[in-house]
């Protein structure tokens, strides 16, 4: 999270943002949208782990806007991505979107809406590879480690009574 050296806030916010996107379809996939309420949503159809029919991606080769309202079903909010069924052309598609995809959210009820910019979302895809790579050097790490007698365990069993 540091560019620079420095402290990169505007990743900090780019994240805290999607984390709020998220937190609010979780709320929604357990409790239901309130009735007056209903979500625009727009991302980039071409982001790696969107998952959309062909036919839809053809339509929309940059991004698309979808909107949950009245007609979507199996709402599901994981920690990266959201899941929903909708209706393209008369028939039911399940697509998968990941946080970091999302271009806009908003919720026009109450006037509410975040919107990222193409660069946010450059960040965070190399965020994103950055950060799995440092988590797989880390895993890496404490597995050549695991080998390695530890200095510091003490063994209780010198000091276990025979109970023979």
């Amino acid at each position: 999270m540091l560019k620079n050296g420095s402290i990169n806030y505007d990743l900090f916010i780019q994240k805290a943002m999607r984390q709020a996107i998220r937190d609010l379809l979780r709320y929604a996939s357990e409790k239901g949208i309130p009735e007056n309420h209903y979500f625009y949503i727009e991302f980039l159809t071409h982001f790696p782990g969107v998952s959309l029919p062909e036919n839809v991606r053809e339509e929309y080769p940059q991004d698309m806007m979808i909107c949950l309202q009245y007609e979507f079903w199996d709402l599901k909010a994981e920690d990266d991505a959201f899941s929903v069924t909708l209706i393209f052309d008369d028939e039911e598609y399940n697509i998968v979107v990941p946080y970091a995809s999302i271009l806009k959210f908003s919720d026009p009820s109450v006037d509410f809406g975040i919107e990222f910019s193409t660069d946010d979302i450059a960040l965070d895809a190399e965020h994103l590879q950055a950060l799995m790579d440092e988590l797989d050097e880390e895993n890496k790490i404490k597995v050549e480690d695991s080998d390695k007698p530890l200095d510091n365990v003490v063994s209780f069993s010198a000091f276990k009574k025979d109970h023979d």
